[in-house]
């Protein structure tokens, strides 16, 4: 029996670390994303994507972690689930490189709050996709889009149901060995679907939601 939406988020949630470790939890978001990639390329370009999207946002959110605690220099070294194949050493490095591209105003303390809450924002925003849009690609992978059609809620119906139903058919044409063109259309136009749902139905209602509460 498929596992639903709700356990699939509840099973990622569980297999990252905490939000306290800034950099371990993007490290491992980055790798959910690269695996589900890797396991099927041909249909997950949208995961692609956001592996490296999700990498070049962990650099900044490295800046984060050092300007919170700056005496731990050095990440962990653990693997979450296996997960993580990214060195800690390289990222904390490049993030004290771009320590070097920060103005001089970042000395000031008022300032630094200010580029602190920018990347808090950033931090759970990269969260918040992983929580919303993860689940289908770990249910597309186990169960098959029948299963992620029924998961879906009115809110996921225009892109993220849409999304993955055009890439669900075009996998079926490729399966079958009939209309490669147009079945890799569709899987494009399934994935680029997936780009309004992550900014406009998850990252504009965060964003949104955060404004009203006095997050900005």
């Amino acid at each position: 029996m498929a596992r639903s939406k709700e356990e699939w988020i509840e099973l990622l949630e569980r297999r990252l670390p905490p939000l306290d470790r800034i950099a371990d939890r993007n490290r491992a978001i980055t790798a959910h994303y690269a695996r589900w990639y890797l396991e099927k390329p041909e249909l997950f370009k949208w995961s692609g994507m956001a592996a490296f999207a999700s990498r070049q946002v962990g650099v900044a959110l490295g800046v984060c972690e050092l300007l919170h605690a700056p005496e731990h220099r050095e990440s962990t070294d653990e693997q979450e689930g296996g997960l993580s194949s990214f060195d800690a050493g390289k990222l904390l490095q490049n993030s004290l490189n771009n320590l070097l591209f920060i103005p001089s105003f970042m000395h000031s303390a008022a300032a630094q709050q200010f580029f602190l809450a920018d990347l808090d924002q950033l931090r759970l925003g990269n969260n918040n996709i992983f929580t919303d849009i993860g689940w289908a690609h770990a249910l597309f992978l186990e169960s098959g889009f029948g299963a992620v059609e029924k998961c879906c809620g009115p809110r996921e119906q225009e892109f993220l149901f849409e999304g993955f139903r055009l890439i669900d058919e075009g996998e079926q044409l490729l399966k079958r060995g009939v209309e490669e063109e147009r079945a890799r259309a569709l899987i494009w136009e399934g994935n680029v679907l997936l780009l309004p749902h992550e900014q406009i139905s998850t990252l504009q209602r965060f964003l949104m939601l955060s404004a009203s509460r006095g997050g900005f």
